[in-house]
């Protein structure tokens, strides 16, 4: 049985941030993707915030806990913010070359949810530049990397880490590892709107017995029409328009949260991005509007493109502290040896909803902190739970066989059930809810769980099988969507991106944390204040 100080799941920005900074603290690290190595994410296409032109990061810390509705936990915040400066500072000492003003800065611009320009961007290749970077921190440190390992199950006892079990599909063997800590750095479930399979990461959590956090709470962004192409915060800073179809503003203010900004759009028949007039930034999006052009057929440069808004970013997750240790049910409690970070993880940071440039950060700065405190943890502990993890490994073993030999009697199509996901989702829990659509959410969703154990796999190999690694996922989305809808029932107010159409306002009672576990129960977390104990900005403003 191989033996790791930390275990990394993911193969994004944030998995290659917590890796190399792991390994670069000494800690003996292993990235488990799910894809090939060398895909990545989206994560960086919106730019990422920080004050680099203010005296000081608490207006970019205010904005942040006002965007988020007051849900945030304003101590996590203020050290966020105040280590924004050093991301930045950390990608360009690496090579990110970022768009400067007349004095040679990175310039900043002004984006919706700041109150000051704090975006910094370098066009369509961020996310690209921020990733290889963190690929290279990781060849710089030893970081072994694996790609297409499909993680199964956590192998834990007494909420404390033994190891995990993972389907090798190169090998088509379920392999069992043993770690000190695992690092959860997976995606979230925002692709189930689309009636796609998510992230397995959180869902792993979820089984293993945490409560997941927030989990009503989603972030909005702008896409073309009937396409997957996102229109980034930072396109929009450099001067693209988002307008009616008869060219009138939409009356966008700068304080818009990406919410209110999706509620505008749904307010007018046909929108469209004019992308047109960059403010001399065109050369920035060279790459993006070739692969409009390649896809759509229509050139930025010379039409408009119809657009419309949907949810990008899931905001619950994993329950985390300011170390990135995964807490269950209340702050002084840690799942031992189990840690998030990135879209998986709710970090505290959004609230409610999210500000433009702040994702990226929050990815940057979670991942950096779970994995130095990873590190720091396995350099004093010991491996354990030997038999814990092969009978786990035994268990997993009898389930991945049942799946692929599913031959007889009620099977499903992955297809079917995933429209029928996506259906619900858009539905019952996209931009309005009510009490109404989310109970028939809630039993559409039961009922898919079910049909989703009966998922028919076409190979019954487990080499390379494209086939149950979807199945495997959309299981994964079903199980997070309904824990999503739980939340969103017991949250009878209208606060940030939940919006209820049967309790229109905010209600001061609720201004709390939700949790939600695997059977339904719910639980409140209360929100954490400023560092000295008190609100630095008191909900009551």
């Amino acid at each position: 049985m191989e033996a790791w100080d930390v275990v990394v799941v993911g193969g994004g920005l944030a998995a290659h941030r917590a890796a190399s900074q792991s390994a670069k603290n000494k800690a003996n690290t292993l990235v488990l993707s799910i894809d090939d190595i060398g895909v990545g994410d989206a994560i960086g296409i919106d730019g990422i915030a920080a004050p680099l032109q203010e005296p000081s990061p608490q207006i970019h810390t205010n904005d942040t806990i006002v965007g988020g509705d007051y849900l945030s936990d304003q101590d996590i915040v203020y050290s966020c913010m105040n280590s924004a400066i050093k991301q930045v500072d950390f990608l360009e000492k690496c090579g990110v070359i970022f768009q400067r003003d007349a004095k040679g800065l990175p310039d900043v611009k002004a984006v919706n949810g700041h109150s000051k320009p704090r975006l910094v961007t370098s066009g369509d290749s961020l996310n690209r530049e921020t990733f290889r970077v963190l690929e290279e921190q990781c060849l710089k440190y030893g970081v072994v990397r694996r790609g297409n390992q499909l993680p199964i199950s956590l192998a834990t006892k007494n909420e404390k880490i033994s190891g995990i079990i993972v389907l090798d599909m190169n090998t088509g063997r379920l392999e069992s590892i043993q770690a000190k800590t695992i690092i959860i750095a997976d995606s979230g479930f925002e692709s189930s709107w689309r009636g796609r399979g998510s992230g397995v990461g959180m869902d792993l959590a979820l089984r293993a017995g945490i409560s997941l956090r927030d989990m009503e709470f989603q972030y909005w962004s702008i896409f073309i029409s009937d396409t997957e192409i996102q229109i980034p915060h930072s396109l929009i800073a450099n001067g693209a328009e988002i307008l009616s179809s008869n060219g009138e503003d939409l009356g966008l203010e700068r304080t818009d949260t990406s919410t209110q900004i999706a509620q505008k759009i749904s307010e007018i028949t046909q929108v469209v991005l004019d992308a047109r007039t960059l403010n001399g930034a065109s050369s920035w999006w060279q790459s993006w509007k070739e692969m409009v052009q390649k896809r759509t057929g229509i050139n930025p440069d010379k039409q408009t493109l119809p657009v419309d808004a949907r949810v990008s970013m899931t905001i619950g997750g994993i329950p985390i502290d300011e170390h990135g240790r995964a807490i269950s049910n209340r702050w002084s409690r840690w799942f031992t040896g189990l840690y998030a970070a990135g879209e998986s993880a709710c970090s505290g940071i959004h609230g409610a909803d999210a500000i433009a440039g702040n994702r990226l950060l929050d990815n940057l700065v979670s991942a950096s902190s779970a994995g130095v405190h990873a590190a720091q943890w396995a350099s004093k502990t010991n491996f354990s739970g030997t038999q814990i993890i092969s009978e786990e490994l035994e268990r997993c073993q009898k389930e991945i066989d049942s799946m692929l030999q599913n031959r007889e009697g009620d099977v499903y199509r992955i297809g079917s059930v995933g429209k029928s996901l996506q259906n619900l989702m858009m539905q019952k829990m996209n931009l309005h809810r009510s009490e109404e659509g989310l109970i028939s959410a809630e039993i559409g969703l039961v009922d898919l769980v079910e049909k989703s154990s009966n998922l028919y796999c076409d190979d019954a190999s487990t080499l390379y099988n494209d086939n149950l690694r979807s199945n495997l996922s959309l299981q994964a989305a079903i199980r997070l969507c309904l824990a999503a809808t739980r939340s969103a029932m017991e949250r009878k107010e209208s606060r940030g991106s939940h919006l209820r159409e049967d309790f229109m306002d905010k209600d001061a009672s609720q201004l709390h944390h939700s949790l939600i576990n695997a059977n339904g129960e719910y639980e409140t977390l209360a929100i954490r204040k400023g560092p000295a104990g008190s609100w630095l900005l008191s909900p009551e403003q």
